[in-house]
This record gives C-alpha cells, structure tokens and sequence, in this order.
C-alpha cells in the first residue's frame, strides 16, 4: 500500500542522561518525520553532546541542559513545556523509529477526540516484542506473578502481553511504556503530568492511569514499529536504577492500591519487593561493571547487514530448510534476485549464496524488500511481521500444512494444539495482510518429502534401512498424497509473480496412494522386499508409551498409527487452474538417502 510522507505537527522530546553515540541512530531515524525535537540533556557527563556538532545529523531544535539529573519523569515535565505542538511524543534516546512513526501515531492520536495517548509495538534487537509496549495495570498480585517468575505458569496472571500475537488494528489497552508515548498536551495538562516523585520507572504507568481516571483512552497501535535497546543511559549505574524502579513500584501501589488491600497484605508486599530488590541487587553486584558504547538497537551495529539492492528482489524466511535450498535453486534458475534469512547465517552461508540474520537493525537497515516468501513455522511468521512491516511488504506467500485440518479431531491433545496453532496464524497473518493492503497468499501443503531431510518418507526409509521392517495398524489403507519438496518452490513463485489477488491453496501432490504402498514403495526403492508387519490396536496402544521412552521414538504417539487409515488427500485444482501447479508423482531418491547415510 502506497503512503505518502506527511510530517505531522508533532514535537518529540527525548531525555537523553549519557546515552552516547546511540543518540545518533534515534535523532537520525527521526530525521523528516517532525518539525520539533527538544532534547532534555539530564545532567550528562560533560561532552556527552559534543558529537551532535560534529555529525551531519539534523541538531535538536532545542537543547536544555540541566545541572543534574532530575529523574525521567521530571524531565519530561520541563520538555512538554518546552514544546510548540499540542501533540507531544516522548521518546528514548536508544530507541529507533521505522519509518511513518509518527504519522502513524498522530493519525490514531487524533481518530478519536478521547484518545489521549498512544504507543507503538516495541521489538528487541532480534524483532521479537518487547515487554511493556502494551500492558495491563500491575496490580499488587500480578507484580508479584511477574517479579518472582511465577508468570510462565500463571499466564493469566501476568500483566506484560508480548507472549500474545500483536493486534492487526490499534486498540485501547490499559497502559504503555514511556519509551515511545504520544499524548495530548490538552489531556496531559489536564492530568496534572508526570508525578516528579517517580524518579525512574512506573511513572508512565501512573500517567496512564491519570489519563484513564479523567477518561481519556490509552491506544497500542501496532504499526507505530520502534526498535529499542533498553537501558542504554543506565547501565552504568544498574544497582541505582533497581534501587529506583523497586521503590516506583512501591510507589505506585501506595498511590492507585492502598485503599483496596489490607495493611498485612501490604506489609508483605513491601517485604516482597524489598527481598527482590536485595536479590537483584545482589546478583548485580557480582557482575564486572561495563558500558557498552554502541546500543545493540543501532541500525549500523548489526554483524550480518544485508546487502543493499538495486533491483526487485525475494526475501526468504526459512530459507536453510530443505525446500529453501530447492526455493534458493529455481529463483536462481530463473534469474530472480534472493536474499536468504535465517537466524543462524553463519551456519548456512556460503560464497554463493550468503545468508543474512533476522533482525529489527537488520531489517531497518537494509534496502526496501517488497515480495517474500516463508517457509519457517507459520506461528513463528505471525511474529516476524512487523520485521515484514519494515522491509517495506507488499505481496507474502506463507507455506502453511493441511495439518490444519487433519489434526483437528486428533485423540492426541498436542496434535489439536498444533492444528489450532495453524489455524490461529493463519487467521491472523490473513487478517494482517488486509489490514495493511499486503497481498497474502497461503499455500497448504500435504507431506513434503526430499527423501532426505523430511521427517516423513525418510523417516520411514531410516527405519527399514535400520530394521528391515516398517509396522504399521491394520490395514494402513489411508490414502496420501506426498509432494516432492521441489514442487512447492514453483508454486510459491507463481503465487509471488503472478498479478492475483489474495487467497488460499491447497498444495498436494502429483499421486494418489495407499499408506502402504507408499511404503512398499520405499523399500522398492532401497532394494528389499517389503516386510510390512501389521500390529493390533491393543498392541500399539499399549506399547507406544514405552518406545516414547527412547530419544529415538519421542515424537510418536498412537494418532500417528490410527491416520495409517485415514484419507488425506486435498483437491489442488484451484492452484494448478491459477498458479498452473504440476506436481509429479511419488519418487522416492533412494539413492540419495543411501549416500547421506553413508554421510552419517
């Protein structure tokens, strides 16, 4: 979707306490996207400055240094006062805006005339969400969950939602973080401000909860993307800075809880916060004292920086798997220009085709990339969309399973699980895509093999090499349908290429087959006779418990024998009528498999 650049009448004010050189990379990102930034300077050491006037960096508009350091919360005060606009972003120095931030922002800040602030979605370094961009009030209990790590087994408890998929569409939420937070000067003067006696931490929850208390409407927007390094100006005092956050939170309760919880509860409230900050204290202390120079959320420091590029080319999540590599060989055959992803890219990187890390810098840092296509997990898609977001997507193709349907009814509640999970990404990633104008295509396929790194038809040939045998429940007469993991890439590519509008495949393969004969087919292949034992019922229910005890048979489990006799073949008309999809018939490469396990 095509968004011309407007600068919106908003000022940014950034309270810098030492934060160095990352100061370069923020007021940079910013740069064209607002006509005021006031920069507090909270009592820096001296020259911490002097390298705005030697950059060609756009300066400040206004520089207000203060004699010492007067807390966040202070600082913010003096900047709102400072300010020209009535619409005020309050913004850290190691934080990085994508671009249209603030147009983003300021569009939903004014949608509504009750909305009197908003946040954007924070990401870590390496683009996951980061805690506190959007969140619910920390009440006594849900601080104690959150403090102690009782949060991963009382997930409804916590009040952090950075383990849920981000909303499509901005929504009003209870509270966000102070590190990228527009507001009202209207609302915010009517709240009072920021109350000065938070020092550091838990005052942009207190404000938010001044703003609900007046009536005015907090809003996440999830396409307001900023990438942040947490903690750059503090962490050359990180015992100071916990001393200060666990007296915000004690604060905090005193302000907005005391009235609700007996005075015993509160006692050990304190007790508790009190006994956490010795502990951290404690375990900080023993640390050696550094200072990192260069936040991790510049934009320059990433190790493995993509390759800007001056013609159209395909992004490649998932691009070491078995059908990336055949993905990397066909769009290299038909000389289209790829760039190949992967969270591990010195693993898999070679002269020929270098692999680039998956990061917020990363993605911030690298030429636009319009058209991508994804191989990895579609649940681990839904969370990489925002880094999608900031490479500039426009048309996605995401290879999904037809596991989303035949799993559903499974007896085996982590095979239901995993169908929910494809269905819940799915829907989300749909949604998403229409949100933002992205033309998303799905592609579901039926088991993919290679004969050589599928956990399917070479799982099944690793088996009868090792034993001579394949069990399976009478009388594994379930049809199939694999696909060859060559099949897919031209699929995707059609998909990619083709001028169609979004939709849904289903991707099988060129040939119908029995369960069995498949496997009567794979021990043709490897030159032996087929030994196909079939096991009672009883005999697998009962026995499948023990073989999970083994490293070996882990991932088996009873369903697995039961859909022997189930039918899972798929229709794949619709893509062969639009993505003119041929896929070939069964063909097992023994040897192929013969050679890699020789190999091992």
């Amino acid at each position: 979707m095509a968004h011309s650049p407007v600068i919106p009448p908003v000022s940014v004010v950034i309270v810098n306490h030492n934060a160095g050189s990352v100061l370069i990379d923020c007021l940079r990102s910013l740069a064209g996207q607002t006509i005021e930034v006031v920069l507090i300077d909270n009592g820096s050491n001296a020259g911490d400055l002097d390298f705005i006037s030697e950059t060609k960096i756009q300066p400040p508009s206004k520089i207000i240094k203060l004699p010492k350091n007067v807390g966040f919360a202070a600082g913010c005060n003096i900047g709102i006062a400072a300010c020209t606009q009535d619409a005020i972003l309050l913004f850290n120095p190691d934080c990085i805006a994508s671009p249209r931030l603030l147009q983003r922002m300021w569009e939903v800040l004014e949608s509504d005339e009750r909305v009197g602030m908003v946040g954007g979605l924070l990401l870590n370094p390496d683009g996951t969400e980061q805690g506190g961009g959007r969140r619910s009030i920390p009440t006594p209990w849900k601080s104690f969950v959150r403090a102690f790590g009782f949060w991963r087994i009382l997930r409804r408890h916590d009040f952090h939602m950075e383990s849920t998929a981000p909303p499509i569409r901005p929504v009003e939420v209870d509270a966000i973080s102070g590190a990228c937070m527009m507001v009202k000067r209207a609302a915010f003067e009517e709240v009072g401000g920021f109350d000065e006696g938070f020092f550091l931490h838990c005052e942009d929850l207190d404000l938010c909860m001044e703003f609900k208390k007046h009536g005015w409407s907090v809003v996440f927007c999830p396409e307001a993307i900023v990438l942040h390094g947490k903690g750059v100006c503090s962490r050359a005092r990180p015992v100071f800075v916990e001393w200060h956050k666990h007296w915000g939170m004690l604060r905090f309760y005193k302000k907005h809880f005391r009235s609700q919880y007996p005075a015993i509860l509160q006692a050990l409230v304190v007790a508790a916060v009190g006994m956490r900050f010795a502990l951290v204290a404690a375990r900080l202390s023993m640390k050696p004292k550094t200072l990192l120079k260069k936040s991790p959320a510049s934009a320059n420091s990433c190790p493995e920086e993509a390759p800007l590029v001056d013609k159209p080319t395909v992004g490649v999540l998932g691009a070491s798997s078995f059908v990336g590599r055949e993905l990397l060989r066909l769009l290299d055959q038909k000389g289209i220009s790829a760039l190949a992803y992967s969270r591990n890219p010195s693993r898999f990187s070679t002269p020929s085709v270098p692999f680039c890390g998956i990061s917020a810098a990363q993605f911030l840092a690298s030429a636009p990339i319009h058209d991508w296509v994804s191989l990895c997990p579609i649940h681990a898609l839904a969370g990489l969309l925002p880094l999608l977001e900031l490479a500039g997507v426009r048309h996605l193709v995401a290879v999904s399973s037809t596991s989303k349907f035949t799993k559903i009814d499974s007896a085996d509640a982590s095979e239901r699980r995993l169908a929910e999970s494809l269905d819940s990404a799915e829907k989300h990633i749909r949604a998403w895509g229409e949100a933002r104008g992205v033309r998303v295509f799905i592609l579901r396929t039926t088991m993919i093999y290679d004969g050589i790194h599928d956990a399917n038809v070479a799982a099944i040939a690793g088996f009868v090499r090792r034993f001579g045998w394949y069990p399976v429940l009478a009388p594994a007469s379930g049809l199939r349908q694999p696909i060859h993991a060559r099949d897919v890439p031209a699929a995707c590519i059609s998909a990619l290429t083709w001028n169609l509008p979004s939709a849904d495949y289903n991707i099988s393969g060129g040939e119908i087959l029995t369960y069995r004969r498949m496997v009567e087919r794979v021990f043709e292949s490897l030159g032996l006779r087929p030994r196909i034992p079939s096991l009672p019922s009883i005999l697998l229910r009962c026995g499948v418990p023990f073989l999970r005890l083994l490293p070996r048979f882990r991932h088996l489990s009873f369903s697995m024998f039961q859909r022997m006799n189930n039918d899972l073949v798929f229709d794949h008309s619709e893509a062969l009528r639009d993505l003119d999809f041929r896929p070939g018939s069964f063909n097992f490469d023994a040897i192929s498999v013969a050679e890699n396990a020789a190999k091992e």
